[in-house]
């Protein structure tokens, strides 16, 4: 009886192994294969009263001042600049990340192509007045190579 819990022990720890294994595979794979580049933007939002402020800056996604259980919108262009097509997946981080919406997301830019995308940031009810941020992540994949 011994021997056979011990030989589960020891494909348990296998299977356990082997999952890593393909895990890191694919990690070593996406960075170096899949991803062609990646592009991080900062955003930034203030929360504030009734108040809604303009911020023309072209350095970041500003949103400027939303009041708490309202929206704001910014606009963004994503160009490739690569000879070959790619898909473009955009991922928000950070304090502001669930506020976050796109227009667009997973589509595809064809060589020399430019898009423009909404970024959208919805601020929930309730929300304390003060400076929150995050990063917008754009990932540029290959296609095809697999």
């Amino acid at each position: 009886m011994r021997g056979k819990h011990n030989k589960k022990i020891r494909a348990a720890i296998f299977l356990i192994l082997v999952a890593i294994s393909i895990a890191s595979l694919y990690g070593i794979i996406y960075q170096n294969f899949i991803v062609w580049d990646k592009q991080y933007v900062d955003l930034r939002l203030k929360v504030r009263g009734f108040l809604i402020g303009v911020n023309t800056d072209t350095d970041a996604v500003n949103f400027g001042a939303v009041p708490a259980g309202s929206a704001g919108e910014r606009k963004i262009n994503i160009t490739n600049t690569d000879m070959m097509p790619h898909k473009i997946m955009i991922k928000a981080h950070g304090n502001i990340s669930s506020w976050i919406a796109v227009s667009d997301n997973g589509f595809v830019l064809g060589p020399q192509e430019t898009k423009e995308i909404s970024v959208f940031a919805e601020v929930p009810e309730g929300t304390s007045d003060g400076y929150y941020g995050g990063t917008l992540e754009i990932v540029f994949e290959n296609l095809g190579w697999w």
